[in-house]
């Protein structure tokens, strides 16, 4: 199937249009064409990558989750420089956990 054949071509013609449109101050239009451009970039990456942007942000939004709650960052904070095993000293874990979160 062609580009044309899936719809590709009149939604980009479509958003084309809305950008002429676009004035400095119509963020309401800017959200609808950014809507335009997702839906746009959906349609033509591969199921593939999102299986991997699902997966990339759910390890790192768990990564931070755990950070987080063990004070990782806090502890950060006072430290200009400091090791992982200096790191997992400081929160109680094991030096590999620092490396892995």
């Amino acid at each position: 199937m062609s580009l044309s054949d899936s719809g590709i071509v009149p939604k980009i013609e479509a958003m084309l249009a809305n950008a002429k449109k676009l004035k400095a101050d119509g963020s309401s239009a800017r959200v609808e064409l950014l809507k335009q451009v997702e839906l746009l970039q959906q349609d033509l990456e591969p199921p593939i990558n999102l299986f991997f942007k699902t997966w990339i942000s759910l390890t790192v939004f768990t990564c931070l989750d755990i950070a987080v709650k063990l004070g990782i960052f806090e502890q950060m904070k006072t430290w200009e420089n400091i090791t992982a095993r200096e790191l997992g000293g400081l929160v109680n874990v094991d030096s590999n956990v620092i490396g892995q979160t």
